[in-house]
Parts: structure tokens; sequence; C-alpha cells
């Protein structure tokens, strides 16, 4: 029977990296990068339909990150998130509501849940509660099903679902391995495939490239910003011979810590950084360009790594004259 959804219901990140990467993960899903080692727990929220599912007063830090917390109530990890629930709780709450708003509204149809099971534990609590499982899985559509993706090594004779044993081993890092947990089980591939439209697979694959090149692209661009930054603090700065004045262009981490170390060599008057503009740097004003031109014949520094010569003409838009410095230059 064809499916208009293959779904993750965990327990951990390789089972919707993975997804992802052959075109059978259509939209972001609750559960895709959370640690859920307990079925029951993830049952029980799509039972219920979510409710009392990410209460604060359950999270708890992980690891003493901000940004990584567990929920004592159900042990669920948090390892991916992109904000502090500490400090933007309802921004972190707003956002799993509209995964859980899409995630209850795709399951309506037919569906096919995909379960990574890594523990002798949970393959007994599946032999021991078939019937509540499958009411579960049926709740939304009954035409709805799970399939089980085994982890080679875990003693399995038979489960009252479909599973598959998976030979790849089962890691996080790094990223290539991640996303490669699907590689050469063909089988599973090919069920996947008969039961899954071919012209929403290739949609996938070709949405997940193109996120695939910008993040590859963002990792590029990382590295060019660490290897800056890392010449930057092997610099002798009282060896470089800098303007009287200078105004910095990029409030960043690179611009920072350009500031930190000229300050005492040469006065900066201003940042200017779009994102940024309206706030302080140790006292010193973070500027919108439109503001910085107002201080002519002071030299711009540019810190940042990336698009220098829009940058360049945005600046000689606003001052025909100005002097620009790379910093790359600068610390050759």
């Amino acid at each position: 029977m064809k499916v208009d959804n293959f779904v993750s219901l965990g327990s951990a990140c390789p089972v919707a990296a993975s997804m992802s990467k052959y075109g059978f993960r259509g939209f972001s899903g609750v559960f895709d990068w959370l640690v859920t080692e307990s079925l029951q727990g993830v049952l029980y929220y799509l039972e219920h339909d979510f409710a009392g599912f990410l209460e604060k007063d359950n999270l708890e830090l992980y690891e003493g990150n901000p940004k990584k917390f567990s929920d004592k109530s159900n042990g669920f990890i948090f390892l991916h998130e992109q904000v502090s629930f500490q400090e933007e709780y309802e921004l972190l709450r707003d956002n799993y509501q509209r995964k859980i708003d899409r995630f209850l509204w795709e399951i309506c149809k037919p569906t096919c849940f995909l379960r990574a099971v890594s523990s002798k534990e949970e393959i007994e609590y599946i032999v021991n509660n078939q019937k509540y499982i499958d009411k579960v899985i049926k709740k939304n559509n009954v035409n709805n099903q799970i399939v089980f993706l085994i982890k080679e090594g875990i003693e399995v004779k038979a489960l009252p679902f479909p599973f598959f044993i998976m030979s790849n081993p089962w890691v996080g890092q790094p990223h290539s391995l991640l996303r490669g947990w699907f590689d050469e089980q063909k089988e599973f591939l090919e069920f996947c495939a008969e039961r899954y439209d071919s012209v929403r697979m290739i949609q996938n694959m070709m949405f997940d490239n193109q996120a695939e090149k910008k993040k590859y692209q963002t990792l590029e661009m990382n590295d060019k910003r660490y290897k800056l930054l890392l010449k930057l603090l092997n610099t002798d700065i009282n060896k470089i011979r800098l303007p009287r004045k200078v105004i910095l262009y990029g409030a960043g981490n690179i611009g920072k810590q350009c500031y930190e170390m000229i300050k005492n060599n040469c006065e900066v008057i201003a940042f200017v950084d779009k994102s940024k503009a309206g706030t302080v740097i140790d006292a010193v004003p973070v500027l919108d360009i439109s503001e910085a031109v107002l201080y002519r014949d002071i030299p711009y520094i540019i810190t940042v790594v990336y698009d220098y010569d829009n940058i360049c003409k945005e600046i000689l838009e606003g001052d025909e004259t100005a002097q620009i410095i790379s910093l790359q230059e600068i610390i050759k």
C-alpha cells in the first residue's frame, strides 16, 4: 500500500537524517532530532496529541549547555536546539507547537512510522504491547503502520510488526555518517521506495541537496572565519602601523577581537553592522552604514570574510573618497 508520509519516531537523529538523504522525509517531525530511548514515552504523546509535551518545569540543563536540555518527565534529550530553554522558552515552545500541528495534520494521511530499536528491553516491550502499539499508530488513520529498524547485534527472532536488521553502525558523528545509516540497506530502501510517490521522493531529495549545499557553504565560511581569527590572535599588533582613528566594519566575533587588540593603539570611532545597529560594544556605537558616512575621512577596516567587493561598493556609494582596509591584508 502506498503511503503519503514516512515519519521518524526516533530513537535518535540518524533515522531522520538518513530519511532526508534518501528522499523519504517530507516535513520536519517532532521526534526527528531528539534522543527518545523510551518508545512508551513516544507512544504516550501520540495517543494524547502531545498534551503536556515540553512543559518548562520538566526541563533541565543537559551537560551544562543552555541549548541542550532533557525532559525529566520522559527522559527525552534535546541536543539540537538553537535557543536556550531558560531564556527563550516561549520561542522554543512556539517552534515545537508548529511542528506538532503539522505532525498531527500529516499523520491523518496514510503514514509509515519508522522507529529505531537500540535495546533488548525495547524488543520485549514491543512483543508484550502489540495491541496498544497498533491502536496508537492507527489512531489518526487506520492505514497507518510502523516499521522497526533494529541495530545489528540485538537478538530478535520475530516481531508482530515489520522490521529490518540494520547492518551499518549506529553513529552520530561526523555529519556524513549521521546521514549514512540507510546506506547499503537495499531491502529496506526498496521497501520504502515501493510505498512512496517517486515524484515526491525526488522533490524531497532535491530540497535536501540544496539544504546540504547551503550547510557546507556555511561550514566553509565558518572555517575561513576561524582561520582569520586564529591569524589575528597570533599577530603582534604593535608591529602593524594603524591609522590614528578607524571604523570597524563587522561587529561579530572577529570584529570584537580586532577591537580588543587595537583599541590601545588607535581609536575605534564606531562599528558598522546592519544586524547589530543601535547597540554598543564597550561604549563604542554600532551603526548602520548610512550613519557611518557622517564620519568622513575615518578609514574603514573590514573585518568580515565574505562579500568584500560589495561591502567596498556600499561604503563608496556613501563616501566615494572613503579609505578601506581589509583586515586580512593587515595581518598578512
